[in-house]
């Protein structure tokens, strides 16, 4: 096995097992000899964002967009960190492009719920029920789709 494979794969092993400390240990030195790495970038970003160091983890993710400005999952990744810190608006902004994805049920459900954390509850049922259209039915978040377009109609 190559050594980057061997390390991208000790890393998620890690991190897979909390041992986040121990994968950021793991990873930051492999990303000195493979700054472009996106996989390592990205797994470091998760691990600082689990950890709730969001500042860090929305450079790397940048990073990734960068190198990568069609990654879908760092743009995603990068809304939330926002989303989880209250910052609505600029999660909103983040997963922007991502609307228009008729595949990407995740930026329009978590649009949404943005968009009712601000009261704006017309244009965040909207965007639930487009996620809700896309979104397979034996997903997680699928009954709790539903349980926020019934909240927010209630409202209305």
């Amino acid at each position: 096995m190559n050594k980057s494979i061997s390390i991208i794969s000790d890393a998620a092993a890690l991190i897979k097992a909390r041992h986040f400390e121990e994968a950021i240990q793991l990873i930051k030195p492999f990303l000195k000899d493979e700054p472009s790495n996106i996989m390592a970038l990205g797994m470091l970003a998760s691990v600082y964002a689990e950890i709730n160091m969001h500042e860090k983890a929305r450079d790397l993710y940048n990073q990734i967009l960068k190198l990568e400005p069609s990654n879908a999952l760092a743009r995603f990744q990068l809304g939330l960190t926002y989303f989880n810190n209250k910052d609505y608006s600029t999660a909103i902004k983040t997963w922007e492009p991502a609307l228009d994805d008729k595949t990407d049920f995740m930026s329009k459900y978590f649009t949404g719920l943005s968009l009712l954390c601000t009261n704006n509850l017309q244009r965040g049922t909207e965007f639930l029920e487009a996620a809700q259209k896309i979104m397979p039915e034996d997903h997680p978040l699928y009954s709790q789709l539903h349980q926020h377009i019934s909240n927010a109609k209630n409202i209305n």
